[in-house]
Order: C-alpha cells, then sequence, then structure tokens
C-alpha cells in the first residue's frame, strides 16, 4: 500500500516525524511501525486506530491519552531495520529493545563507554565468535531496562548491571 494513503491514519506531530525523515525507507518504517501500535493497543481496549492518542512523558516514553479508558494501558515499542518488537501490559511498566547484529559496531568501544564495570569483564571473558551477540544481548537488556522506567538515557547505562549470564534467554525466562 503507497506511504501517502496510510499517513493520514497518524496523528499531525508522527506525519510531520514522518516529514523529517531522509530516506523513504525510514518513512515507510516508522509509518508501518506507529500504526502496527497504533492497532495493536486499539485491540486491547476496543478502540478504533485513529482514537488511540500519545503524548510524550518527562523522558520521551510515549504514553496514552486517550481514549480515556485504556489509561492503565502501558507499553514499549522499538524498531532496528526491518524488525519491530511491541509489548503491551496493564497497570505495569513494561520496556522492550530489539537490535540487528551488526558486525561494524565495535563491541569493546561501546562496552567500554556504556557498560558496567562487571558487563564489560563478563563480555571480555568470551570467546570471540559469540562476543558479539553476548553484547548486543546485554545492550538489549539495558536498553529494555530503561524503557521500562521512563527515564531514557538520563540513567547511565554503566550504572547499572544487567549481564547476570549473557546467555540469551528464552521466552518462559523472560516472565516472572
Amino acid at each position: 500500500m503507497p506511504l501517502s494513503r496510510l499517513a493520514p491514519l497518524l496523528a499531525p506531530e508522527e506525519r510531520e516525524w514522518v516529514q523529517r525523515l531522509h530516506f523513504e525507507r525510514d518513512r515507510r518504517r516508522y509509518t508501518a511501525g506507529r500504526l502496527w501500535l497504533r492497532w495493536l493497543i486499539a485491540a486491547h481496549v476496543g478502540a478504533t486506530p485513529a482514537e488511540i492518542r500519545f503524548r510524550p512523558g518527562p523522558y520521551g516514553k510515549p504514553a496514552l491519552v486517550s481514549p480515556g479508558h485504556a489509561r492503565c494501558l502501558r507499553f514499549s515499542a522499538s524498531y532496528s531495520g526491518d524488525l519491530a518488537l511491541f509489548a503491551v501490559a496493564r497497570d505495569t511498566e513494561v520496556g522492550v529493545d530489539v537490535e540487528r547484529l551488526r558486525p561494524d559496531v565495535d563491541v569493546e568501544q561501546v562496552a567500554a563507554s556504556f557498560f558496567a564495570r562487571g558487563e564489560r569483564e563478563a563480555l571480555r571473558s568470551l570467546a570471540a565468535d559469540v562476543r558479539m551477540r553476548a553484547f548486543f544481548t546485554c545492550w538489549t537488556r539495558k536498553e529494555a531496562y530503561v524503557k521500562a522506567l521512563g527515564v531514557g538515557l538520563s540513567l547511565p547505562l554503566d550504572s547499572f548491571d544487567v549481564s547476570a549470564g549473557l546467555e540469551v534467554g528464552r521466552v518462559p525466562d523472560w516472565y516472572s
């Protein structure tokens, strides 16, 4: 479906954001992601996607403002390339993050700037062939955590440790 037919379904501020994106693929991804999020939330609250309105929180995390009965709903969204991940919860904060594995990332340099000491040590102790995956596992955990808190990067990523084992989790392990 052409982007021009989908864009009117976005809120005015979302359409403005789309216009600022340089690449057509980014405009399509953003539009598709926001529409999927609207449809997902609308299905949870019995509303139409057009009724769903967001407002940014103090650190930028979006929150629902309408419909009014949906304010107890919390959500999180993450995008990376063609990947999108959404979570919806009632009366509890939630945070998600997804990242494409990118071999061009200097994991040692990024970890030195953003990971806690224990995370850096755990990463260095791993064999080179698993280090990149472990890095992105740790990174997405950190991002999801600050998203759930709703504090954005006002909480320095090196001020907390999420590496209680950099092994990749399974879905049954994530919800407790």
